[in-house]
């Protein structure tokens, strides 16, 4: 940050003699040549500081300078410093302090001056004269304040900026100037606010320079959010000191207090509440809103509208009126509902809006209709439009009528215009029903178009049309297709993903499934041959002219399980437009052969252990569902007695028994194989604290089928 500002300049021809000096000074952290005469300007930061420079004399000349007295300083008291006798030879320098204390903001002028001898080496006289410099002093005088429509009202710092009452959400201003009436240049080194609802605009990239006779503008905004008083606070920092205010607003819902009269009762009313209506079809429910101003300048009013179907506005003063403190005023507000239902709307007074909410009372009927998925609103007379179907075929949407009204609603007649029967019914209730509020009846529509081309009748509900129409259509076979992805032998417990493509593209969208047959080689299949989106069917679309089945989340390929039993998965694809099947002739049939193998251990672990026991649990599958029998090793640990040991034990009958009944059917080909191991070593002196298991290193597990032994896994004893 800067504190003053340096201006030099010559503004007399220095003597010839005194061309034998050279000057600079040092101000601010900056370096300045300047002549015996010239102009030292010195800013201090504010009234009563101090502006500190440092000036450097150096004699270039021949012989021998010397200053007999001190520095003195004439003119104004507030320069001081200086420096007393000196003698300089040629290039010796010498530097003193020149201050400048600011006694007001009023410009201060003085003098420089020091007196010098030279004689030459031989020491005959040179010359006589004075060094000088002419000494100005300056000082900023920050002065905050605001400003009105009328002046700028200074405000000391601690005081108050006041805001008008300010409704929620629209904002009120206070412009706030900081001016500098002094003879030097300012700084404002930071502008703070704090305070919910209060914020600067106008902040200059800090630290601010404001020369003398300068401005800086600010706006302070205050743009309540809630009602009631709200105080903030202002500061600024400048480089002489601070400045702080208070800001005080209060935020209010409206300039107009509201009351309500309807159906003989009056009670207050706030902006964005919602005055309810209820009337009879045909009739009519009306209500008085009073508004008062409540403040103490009078308000101008320009505007009240009312919006909405079957709302309307009455009894309103001529616009734009204006209300004088405590004066009040009324408008009226009739609903004529044209028909059953709900009915919303809204009230506009000046800049306050009220939700206007109506319900018609009377029978009120809806009609919408689906396919199985999420149902789509009728406005009578429509059309209902059916997807184009096959000729032969048919399509069904189910039709829905709801008595969405406040009273019971009947029903006499429901039917067709059409005798052909492309288009008829089914599921109509017994006529005449009775519907009560919120009450419905379903029946289906259906369309069976027994020639290609555009259909169309009349559905009749009473005195209602809804109109039919369809397409019927021709649909030739879906072009030859083929699989692609996974093929021939495959991995048990894998994913591998399939696809399904046409050999050239189709006019419309074809819907279908893919339906996958699991054919076990061992007697049972596995439940977890499956899609990855569940069950052994999964739909495909082909949108026109295109040539990939698209699958779940717009995926082309789709991924399924082969299992853990030996088996052959078929893949057969189903096309459909609407409920007409185009499946050609003879459609692909991928064939996957799932083969038979050693079994997989996939983890084996240590499931219990005490003293003299320990069982060990392996997870796998064999895919031939059955095991003949386990391999077991056992490593001692280093130092023990124990030899390694290998043996085999025979476990077919449990694992027929496992494989062929109970849980084994729901598992395809995995296991799990529990092999308990007890430990003895003869020794009549162990006790039963002695850790017989400490001896054993690991397990390891081998196990075979008729096809080979599997992995092994090892069984670390801790």
């Amino acid at each position: 940050m800067r504190r003053g500002l340096l201006l030099l300049s010559l503004l007399a021809t220095p003597l010839l003699a005194q061309a034998q000096f050279a000057l600079s000074v040092q101000q601010n952290g900056q370096s300045s040549t300047v002549g015996s005469g010239g102009v030292l300007t010195m800013n201090a930061p504010g009234i009563g500081q101090t502006a500190s420079a440092t000036v450097t004399v150096t004699y270039i000349g021949t012989g021998t300078a010397t200053f007999p007295s001190s520095v003195q300083f004439l003119g104004s008291s507030g320069f001081s410093g200086g420096q007393s006798t000196v003698t300089l030879k040629p290039l010796d320098s010498i530097t003193f302090p020149v201050n400048y204390k600011a006694a007001s903001a009023a410009q201060a002028l003085g003098t420089l001056a020091w007196a010098f001898n030279e004689v030459s080496s031989t020491g005959t006289p040179i010359t006589n004269g004075v060094l000088t410099l002419n000494l100005v002093g300056t000082a900023p005088n920050i002065v905050v304040g605001q400003l009105t429509s009328s002046s700028f009202v200074p405000i000391n710092s601690g005081g108050t900026i006041t805001y008008p009452d300010t409704v929620l959400n629209a904002t009120s201003t206070a412009v706030v100037n900081i001016v500098n009436p002094g003879s030097g240049a300012g700084t404002v080194t930071s502008i703070a606010v704090a305070g919910s609802g209060f914020t600067v605009v106008g902040i200059p990239l800090l630290p601010a320079t404001i020369s003398p006779n300068g401005t800086l503008s600010l706006t302070v905004q205050f743009t309540p959010t809630t009602p009631g008083p709200a105080t903030g606070t202002l500061q600024t920092t400048f480089a002489s000191g601070s400045w702080s205010a208070t800001l005080s607003g209060k935020g209010i819902t409206s300039f107009l207090q509201y009351q309500l009269t309807q159906n003989g009762t009056t009670t207050s009313l706030t902006p964005g509440q919602t005055i309810s209506f209820s009337a009879a079809v045909g009739g009519k429910a009306q209500a008085t809103v009073q508004f008062q101003n409540v403040e103490s300048a009078a308000v101008l009013l320009n505007s009240i509208a009312v919006s909405g179907t079957g709302f309307s506005l009455s009894d309103i003063p001529f616009l734009p009126t204006t209300l004088e403190p405590q004066q009040t005023n009324t408008a009226t507000i009739t609903f004529s509902p044209p028909a059953a239902g709900p009915f919303t709307g809204r009230l506009q007074i000046g800049g306050d809006s009220f939700l206007l909410s109506g319900s018609g009372l009377g029978p009120l009927l809806q009609f919408s209709y689906s396919s199985g998925g999420s149902p789509f609103n009728i406005t009578p007379p429509g059309p209902v439009v059916f997807p184009v179907t096959g000729v032969g075929s048919s399509a069904t949407f189910m039709i829905t009528i709801t008595n969405g009204g406040t009273a019971q609603a009947q029903i006499g007649s429901i039917g067709v215009v059409d005798t052909t029967g492309t288009f008829s019914l089914s599921g109509v209730p017994t006529l005449p029903v009775q519907l009560a509020p919120n009450g419905s009846v379903t029946f289906n529509a259906i369309f069976t178009p027994h020639n290609s081309g555009q259909a169309a009748t009349s559905l009749l509900i009473d005195n209602t049309t809804i109109n039919l129409t369809g397409i019927g259509a021709v649909f030739s076979s879906a072009p030859p297709s083929s699989f692609t992805g996974a093929s021939g032998t495959q991995q048990p417990f894998t994913q591998p993903a399939i696809g399904l493509t046409l050999s050239s593209p189709y006019s419309v969208d074809l819907q279908g499934t893919v339906t996958m047959v699991d054919t076990s080689l061992y007697f049972a299949t596995d439940p977890a041959v499956q899609f990855s989106t569940g069950g052994r069917t999964v739909a495909f679309t082909i949108p026109a002219n295109t040539l990939q089945a698209v699958f779940a989340n717009g995926a082309t390929l789709i991924r399924f399980q082969t299992g853990t039993v030996a088996s052959i998965i078929t893949f057969t694809p189903t096309f459909l437009i609407g409920t007409t099947n185009v499946t050609p002739p003879n459609p692909p049939v991928l064939t996957v052969n799932v083969p038979a193998l050693a079994p997989v251990e996939l983890s084996a672990s240590l499931s219990s252990r005490t003293l003299t026991s320990f069982t060990v649990t392996v997870h796998g599958y064999s895919t031939t569902r059955n095991i003949n029998q386990v391999t077991v090793q056992i490593v001692p640990t280093s130092g023990s007695n124990l030899s390694a040991t290998t043996f085999t034990a025979n476990v077919n009958p449990a694992a027929q028994s496992f494989f062929q009944t109970g849980a084994g059917q729901t598992t395809g080909g995995q296991f799990n194989l529990d092999l308990p191991f007890t430990l003895t070593n003869g020794n009549t002196s162990s006790t039963s604290t002695t850790d017989l298991t400490k001896d054993i290193q690991s397990v390891s597990i081998t196990v075979t089928n008729e096809i080979g032994a599997s992995n092994t896994l090892p069984v670390i004893l801790p």
